[in-house]
């Protein structure tokens, strides 16, 4: 599994070893999503408008929608652009283990951003006469 949207971990693999290869991208129409599935490659993509967005699975010319990003409560109807992203990264770990697609999207649609569920990643926390919401903030755009 390989993000494809960082060129120093696609560069990966041009080495490696593995027999099956999945990219993961939130720009659907890259270039080398585009090339790795025209070699027959696979690839799980976020697609559509922003307030439409869904998780898509490619297998070289093949597409299967996994989910509607909305319907995963984690990423706020696709708000929380990196919990879109954290989908779309699990949807592609999970099918790189051959978990069926509609697990895979049963389970996305169960998981939370809650304190209980993910502590520290985006977790709002209302009933107070304001509004809080806490995330760890780990990398440069936190």
């Amino acid at each position: 599994m390989l993000n494809a949207d960082d060129k120093r971990v696609l560069s990966m693999a041009a080495v490696s070893r593995a027999s099956r290869i999945i990219l993961v991208s939130a720009e659907a129409g890259s270039d080398a999503v585009y090339e790795h599935l025209a070699r027959g490659g696979e690839a799980v993509t976020i697609e559509g408008e922003p307030g439409a967005e869904r998780l898509v699975w490619h297998e070289g010319e093949k597409e299967t929608p996994l989910m509607s990003v909305a319907d995963s409560p984690a990423t706020y109807g696709g708000a929380v652009r990196f919990h879109t992203v954290n989908a779309a990264v699990a949807a592609e770990a999970t099918l790189g283990m051959e978990v069926a697609s509609n697990k895979i999207a049963e389970a996305l649609s169960c998981f939370t951003a809650s304190f209980e569920a993910n502590p520290g990643r985006f977790n709002v926390f209302d009933g107070l006469p304001f509004e809080v919401i806490f995330d760890y903030a780990h990398n440069a755009h936190g």
